[in-house]
């Protein structure tokens, strides 16, 4: 039986397209990842956790049990952002070697944020309160490491360097009050390089360290307190809004709160 030349034609065209395409299926093989998101502090699943796969620009949303599933990814090592309100972003590496990759990671609720509209006359009060709302009934809260923040340092651990000062909350906090609100840029240099000075100096390292000027976004006001209160450790950390565009009495801030046992390497009481 003769086959036409149309008909050779049309099979080699059908045929083709498969014989290319199978050595490059078998070239890429594909898997499944199921990742499970877990909070460090109660080491069960987080619900809401939204998950990206940034190479390839897909993501969703972990379920009741902080499960979530990627199916046909092809292998090879991806970058994970994962994202819930409340939490830092994570950015985690996973590597995709079989038809089924099962991964779990961790999220830890670093802080907790509680922001107050106008900067009042005795912060203090306000923070004491809040402290206490955690349970914390120590209303003589000391003072233990002060720390020098840059712009991109805001939610780190503070440097080693830095003196233990023995002083009490108030007097922090209305101390800080005061030197901030100035808009004299030889005045902020002048408080900018004595920070500076104080903490290489250990010895001179006074309340004014409390302080932090000069980031990337402008004169900003940085507080940073490692607080003790009933034998347990707690750092936190006040951030204030530009002093360069709003008047001391408008200004807004931030208390971030965490417990800390790690402080009790790097402060003593």
């Amino acid at each position: 039986m003769k086959i036409s030349k149309i008909t050779i034609i049309t099979i080699l065209i059908l045929i083709i397209p498969v014989i290319i395409v199978y050595p490059m299926n078998l070239s890429t093989p594909k898997g499944n990842i199921r990742i499970k998101i877990i909070s460090e502090e109660t080491n069960t699943g987080l619900k809401d956790v939204k998950v990206k796969l940034i190479d390839i620009d897909t993501f969703d949303t972990t379920n009741e049990d902080g499960y979530i599933d990627f199916k046909n990814i092809p292998f090879g090592k991806y970058e994970l952002s994962l994202k819930k309100d409340g939490y830092p972003e994570k950015r985690e590496e996973i590597t995709v070697h079989s038809k089924k990759n099962n991964i779990e990671l961790k999220l830890n609720k670093k802080y907790e944020i509680y922001s107050f509209q106008k900067w009042p006359e005795r912060v203090s009060e306000k923070l004491k309160d809040k402290i206490e709302d955690k349970k914390i009934k120590n209303t003589t809260l000391s003072f233990l490491c002060s720390v020098t923040l840059k712009q991109d340092q805001i939610c780190e651990c503070s440097d080693r360097i830095i003196k233990i000062l023995r002083t009490k909350f108030d007097e922090i906090i209305s101390n800080g009050n005061k030197i901030i609100p100035t808009e004299d840029q030889k005045v902020r240099t002048a408080i900018s390089e004595e920070l500076i000075r104080q903490s290489k100096d250990k010895k001179s390292f006074d309340k004014t360290s409390l302080i932090t000027l000069g980031n990337k976004l402008g004169i900003r006001r940085f507080i940073k307190l490692d607080l003790m209160a009933e034998k347990e450790f707690y750092r936190a950390l006040v951030t204030g809004v530009d002093v360069e565009t709003e008047a001391l009495d408008g200004l807004s801030f931030e208390l971030l709160l965490q417990k800390d046992d790690s402080l009790h390497k790097d402060c003593k009481k």
